[in-house]
Formats: C-alpha cells, structure tokens, sequence
C-alpha cells in the first residue's frame, strides 16, 4: 500500500503546485492592472483643464479687441459645377467685418499642466466651416472647406492663467444658439493630446478626456465629408 501513499503525495503536490502557480498568476496580474490603474489616475492628475471665466455676450466684431485666438463658423450651401469641382458657397456679406457679430470666452487652465497649443474642430460637418479669421476672404472668395481653428500666436497656458477666444459668425447664421458645441483639443507640455468640448448653447465645459493624434487628425480630415458631399448616402 506504500505506492497509494507516494503516488497520493505526489498528485497532492503537484495539485498544491498548480494552485500556488495560478495563484501566483492572479496576484501578479491583479497588481499589474492596479499599477496601470494607479498610473491612470497619476497621469488624469497631471492633464490640463479649461473652464470658462467670463463670457463676453454677442456684440459687433468691429467693436472688440484682439484675442489670443480668433476664429470664425459660417455656414455653407454646397454645389458641385458642371466641371465635377467641389464648392462650398459663403454668404458673401461675411467678407464685410461690419456684418459679423463675435461672443469672447476668457478660458483658464484649473489643470496641472501646461497648455502649449490650442486648435477648436467643427462637429457640423454638412452646414458649417470654421476656420481662423484672418483666412476668411481666401475662404469664402474661394469657396474652401474647413474644419479647424488655431490659435493665432503660440501659446504657453500654465496653471491658473488664462487666454481668450473669440467665435465670430453672421447674424443669420445664429451659430452660437443653434450649434451645441465645438470640440477643443489641447496640446500640453508633455506632447499629450487632450479633447474637451465648448458648449456654445450653456456657456460651459466639459472634462478633457484623452484623446490622440490619429483621433486629433481624424477630426480636422475633410477628405471623408468632401466624398459624403459627392454620395449623400455615405454619411
């Protein structure tokens, strides 16, 4: 009866063995996901964040001041010539500054980290382009598509300080109470690609999330909108 004995120590340490293996295997892998969790949250601590310090209500273009960045959404009709050329017609009184009207949001970092670049992406892409307003009579004159917006000078946004933004737009077009939000994606020190959106209807911000270039890239893309325009049913 000596072999039941051995065989049964046998079976009874391997037995023990496989579950401190497997064992082993869920401690390590527990620690693991709590590492990256605890590296998550290091990393969400370190982003940057913008929230809304003062609005400025709709008033004239021409009775305002410079602002760190400038930026104009007007809608569009679009029209494909007789020569299969894409073209996406302006209001022409646009061209006018007389005729645009603008709102100013003061933006401040509450974040930890450093701003570095700025750009506001559109999210309308069958009615609305938006796009520096210092490009507006290249844009509307030629008829372009645009989706992205840039700050007008290099930006160093630290903690606590603040820049400001001015949307302009035609009356008619009444962009800042039919248009919900813009997306804004800021760029920090660290070379991180961070989305936060700008509610135009609620005067508010919401969190940054992290997002990336490919993301980033994706939304100022106009190839993918220019082919919807030529087959409706694609988008």
């Amino acid at each position: 009866m000596e072999w039941i004995g051995f065989w049964g120590s046998l079976i009874g340490g391997l037995l023990g063995g496989i579950f401190t293996f497997f064992g082993v295997l869920i401690t390590l892998k527990y620690q693991k996901k709590e590492k990256k969790r605890e590296q998550n949250r290091l990393f969400y601590d370190l982003r940057p964040r913008l929230e809304i310090e003062e609005f400025i209500p709709e008033q004239k273009l021409n009775d305002t001041g410079k602002c760190d960045c400038e930026l104009a959404m007007l809608d569009f009709v679009y029209n494909e010539g007789d020569d299969g050329k894409q073209h996406f017609i302006y209001d022409k009184s646009s061209l006018n500054n007389e005729n645009l009207y603008c709102v100013i949001y003061k933006l401040k970092n509450i974040g930890t980290t450093e701003i570095v670049d700025f750009c506001m992406v559109s999210n309308f892409y069958k009615t609305t382009s938006i796009f520096e307003l210092n490009l507006k009579n290249r844009i509307v004159k030629e008829a372009f598509l645009n989706y992205d917006a840039w700050a007008n000078r290099e930006i160093f946004v630290k903690k606590g300080e603040d820049f400001t933004v001015k949307i302009c737009y035609l009356k008619n077009n009444n962009l800042p109470i039919i248009n919900p939000s813009i997306s804004m994606y800021l760029h920090d020190i660290n070379g991180n690609i961070w989305l936060q959106n700008l509610s135009l209807s609620s005067k508010s911000t919401g969190n940054s999330l992290r997002s990336d270039r490919q993301t980033f890239e994706a939304f100022r893309d106009f190839e993918k909108p220019m082919y919807c325009f030529k087959h409706p049913e694609a988008w």
